[in-house]
């Protein structure tokens, strides 16, 4: 009789043990093999050992090591514990989020087998890190090499970017090439050849809530105009104190909604993290829809397709390049005539009309000019797969950090930093300080100041005007507070890495 371990039949006189991956009992007279998940990688054992269900591991009858992974996970050839050899375990780890694994789909059994789901990009078939695309239209998944679309790149290089759709390249598919524009409602790279069939369609929600707003504003300017030329009546109404009255409440008013809904507006693009939970935008479903129809308050270029205008492929450094030269010049030009006309053709009062309406734009574009600068410096990183590390501007991921354009970008943008985020403030400072004893003049009541200041024709023909104008004698500052605030909501919050800290600030 066999001790276990042992086998033999009837008619041999000693007894065999049993091979790797089998085992026996007392008395048996063959050995069996090892159930499926159990191995035994010694011989002469009396029973098999289980496989480590936590680390995924698993095998197929009769076999010496766990050289299979369990549903639910794949074999890691990236990890340090995995082995090729047939003496050791393998190494699994569990699917990661993005690869089709539920209702039949194909999850993979090795790392360059990894079948990703639509919506998320992984940058080699070397690499276990699986991202979530910002544009998931553009990413439409499938293996590395067998994705459903490989189209061409920047470069018009024939192997384009795997896992990406047509028009889309790069590093999470979040780039557009050539003759294609990002489009802000589909939330995907779309030709431009359909640009005017989307316009037709009125398929561009923010570009037709745009032209409505524009329209209604420039027919209410036109009518008014008409009224005041040919009704004596309305011209007399025009001019009366009450109505003057009514027409600066409701600037304050409109220019109150203006500022809130663009930081609104600027804040749903600003990019915090990369989490399911923060794709694209700051704002839930059905919300953040609503808030892309009014995406034109943000005052920057970003809504329009300029790629299609350009021709060819428009990224950071060029929304960054319009977004600060057109303004620093207009402003400049704007002012040298003014300066032209104050020397050579004097009035009474000066241009401070254009001055002023100058003053007033510059408050309104400011946020999302620095925001696009501000933009220009945060880079993320990613695993390249074969322990490669990667870094791509979070703002257009077509491009990479490591590179002279990066280097050229960020000295551009820290100069442009001291010009507007921090000079325009202390311009605008400078222009209040010095008239701060007229803004606030000593008088018993309230009042009584605010009527001083405004018999002041000094300071109704200033520049500053536009910076005081609608607050009390005593806060004459608090346009600066409230420049800072907007910059602060749609500028430093760039600065945190997650949602949760970005919206307690």
């Amino acid at each position: 009789k066999c001790d276990g371990g042992k086998w033999s039949n009837e008619s041999a006189a000693t007894c065999t043990s049993c091979v790797v991956g089998k085992s026996s009992s007392t008395g048996a007279s063959e050995c069996s093999d090892c159930a499926v998940n159990q191995y035994q990688p010694d011989k002469g054992k009396s029973s098999c050992l289980t496989c480590d269900p936590v680390k995924g591991l698993g095998s197929a009858p009769g076999s010496s090591w766990c050289r299979k992974c369990l549903p639910g996970f794949f074999e890691d050839e990236t990890a340090d514990e995995y082995s090729s050899s047939d003496d050791k375990h393998t190494a699994c780890a569990a699917i990661p989020d993005g690869v089709v694994c539920a209702k039949g789909g194909r999850c993979g059994t090795t790392v360059d087998k990894l079948y990703l789901d639509k919506g998320w990009f992984r940058f080699s078939d070397t690499s276990t890190a699986i991202y979530r695309c910002k544009h998931p239209t553009n990413c439409v998944g499938g293996f590395h090499d067998r994705s459903y679309h490989a189209n061409g790149s920047l470069g018009g290089a024939s192997a384009g970017t795997a896992y990406c759709q047509d028009g889309s390249f790069g590093p999470l598919c979040g780039a557009c090439v050539a003759s294609y524009y990002m489009d802000t409602l589909t939330d995907s790279c779309v030709e431009c050849a359909g640009l005017q069939e989307a316009k037709e369609d009125a398929g561009n929600s923010s570009h037709l809530s745009f032209y409505i707003v524009v329209s209604l504003a420039a027919a209410a300017a036109v009518l008014l105009m008409l009224a005041t030329r040919y009704s004596e009546k309305v011209k007399d109404m025009v001019k009366s104190r009450r109505f003057q009255g009514k027409v600066v409440k409701w600037k304050k008013r409109l220019a109150a909604i203006f500022k809130t809904m663009q930081i609104i507006v600027l804040l749903n693009f600003n990019q915090i993290e990369r989490t399911p939970r923060a794709e694209a935008s700051a704002y839930p479903k059905p919300y953040d829809g609503f808030v892309v129809l009014f995406e034109f308050m943000a005052l920057d270029f970003n809504f329009l397709p300029l790629a299609c205008a350009r021709g060819e492929r428009f990224g950071h450094l060029d929304y960054l390049f319009i977004s600060t030269v057109v303004p620093f010049a207009f402003f400049t030009l704007s002012i040298g005539v003014i300066v032209l006309l104050r020397k050579f053709k004097p009035t009474g009062s000066q241009y401070a009309g254009p001055l002023k309406g100058l003053v007033a734009l510059m408050i309104l574009v400011l946020p999302s000019i620095s925001r696009t600068i501000c933009q220009s410096f945060r880079c993320e990183e990613f695993d390249g797969g074969s322990g490669v590390e990667k870094s791509y501007l979070m703002a257009d991921l077509g491009i990479d950090c490591l590179t002279s354009t990066y280097t050229l970008q960020f000295v551009y943008s820290l100069v442009c930093i001291v010009i507007f985020p921090v000079g325009v403030p202390l311009a605008f400072a400078c222009i209040l300080f010095p008239l701060r004893a007229r803004l606030d003049p000593p008088a018993p009541t309230e009042a009584e100041a605010i009527a001083l200041r405004a018999e002041d024709e000094g300071l109704e023909h200033s520049i500053a005007r536009q910076l005081f104008r609608v607050y009390r004698p005593r806060y004459w500052w608090y346009e600066l507070v409230d420049i800072s605030r907007r910059l602060a909501l749609t500028c430093f919050v760039l600065v945190f890495e997650s949602m949760g800290t970005m919206l307690t600030f």
